[in-house]
């Protein structure tokens, strides 16, 4: 049997490593190119405006809507809240405590109320506005004198299911 301790103890003597780009060369590289990107960014961004793209055409100035905002009540908090298990009695002392209904409706008015309705779960979750709270703020309201009710929401999950599950259909 061949003794094949020595061939492992002598290895070849290591090649010189390849002439290639020095570390110093490498940062300079680098640091111009990330220059040179930096300064296309700049420049794409200031020719990204709309007026240069088409000449003489200004972005318009848009629709601005009124401001809807109800004023604040002398001395009225700007949130309210209130627990209990009488929906009605909740609503009515939560809404008191923001000053009244009055504050908010005016006899006449079209409101919409937009219960919570995000998701296709029972009232029983509590995912969404519970169906009695939206009868207490929907008589609320009507007691005020709205000459019309509606009720919306954009729900995550498919609407007409949101709103039947929730029990808000019918209440509505």
């Amino acid at each position: 049997m061949p003794d094949r301790r020595n061939e492992y103890r002598t290895s070849p003597p290591p090649e010189p490593a390849p002439e290639g780009v020095s570390r110093r060369e490498f940062l300079a590289r680098v640091g111009a190119a990330g220059a040179l990107a930096a300064i296309a960014a700049a420049g794409a961004v200031a020719l990204w405006e709309p007026r240069h793209f088409v000449p003489g055409f200004e972005t318009p100035a848009g629709l601005r809507l009124p401001g809807y905002a109800v004023p604040a009540a002398a001395g009225a908090p700007a949130l309210a809240i209130a627990h209990g298990m009488d929906y009605d009695a909740v609503v009515r002392a939560a809404v008191g405590a923001l000053g009244g209904i009055g504050r908010f409706i005016q006899k006449g008015d079209v409101v919409l109320l937009k219960p919570n309705v995000a998701f296709d779960r029972p009232p029983s979750l509590g995912a969404t506005t519970h169906p009695e709270t939206l009868r207490a703020a929907a008589r609320l309201v009507r007691e005020a004198g709205a000459a019309r009710i509606l009720v919306a929401d954009n729900p995550i999950n498919n609407p007409v299911g949101c709103f039947l599950k929730s029990g808000l259909t019918a209440v509505a």
